[in-house]
């Protein structure tokens, strides 16, 4: 695991033989950010108020590999609320920032140690298993996260002025065919070599 700084003495509390903790999720969601806890009633984690949600949420154990290879975990949510169901299957949280905090608890469950960002990462797809809310059956909402290794491994759909990341968004545009190019000369060898010449072929082009 890559070492997050945390302290000595929460580290040595989650190594205990039984130790009581809570998850925290922080979602940017769009519209505003969604924050849950594995608990129940209001937490406040880092002087942010987390809704605890109880045995209707869920994180699948968070594993990291010594490799390369993208990190996941999956979020999943239960919800009998046919409001909470329209305004989430309208708003897609793909691509946003997503995060996974912890607390120990000590015997009176008050928060003794915060282990922050435990996951910092992305939403790398949402699905939603239908329900019958007229028989009680909830809806599932799954949220896979995935961290920077498999942002890494997609293509470059923010880098908009290189060729390669054009012909992925809008195959056969050869808009910034000879970025590279241009990028890599010198000034003396481009076509226009001071700002004369440019407002001359501007004028002849345009009068």
């Amino acid at each position: 695991m890559i070492d997050r700084g945390f302290s000595h003495d929460a580290i040595t509390a989650l190594q205990q033989s039984e130790v009581a903790v809570l998850l925290f999720v922080d979602i940017d969601w769009p519209g505003g950010r969604v924050r849950a806890h594995t608990g129940l009633g209001t937490r406040t984690f880092q002087g942010q108020d987390y809704i605890g949600v109880g045995e209707f949420g869920g994180v699948s154990e968070v594993v990291e590999a010594a490799n390369n290879s993208p990190n996941q975990i999956r979020l999943t949510l239960k919800v009998l609320d046919a409001s909470v169901v329209g305004l989430v299957m309208n708003n897609s949280p793909e691509g946003r920032e997503v995060a996974v905090h912890m607390a120990v608890l000590n015997d009176d469950r008050v928060i003794e140690h915060e282990v922050p960002f435990v996951v910092d990462g992305n939403v790398a797809s949402f699905d939603i298993q239908r329900g019958d809310l007229s028989k009680d059956i909830p809806y599932v909402m799954q949220i896979t996260c995935s961290d920077w290794f498999e942002r890494w491994s997609r293509p470059p759909e923010s880098a908009r002025t290189t060729d390669s990341a054009q012909q992925h968004l809008h195959p056969g545009d050869r808009i910034f065919d000879l970025t590279e190019v241009i990028a890599a000369a010198p000034l003396s060898a481009m076509p226009m070599k001071n700002v004369t010449d440019w407002e001359k072929r501007r004028e002849e082009k345009f009068g």
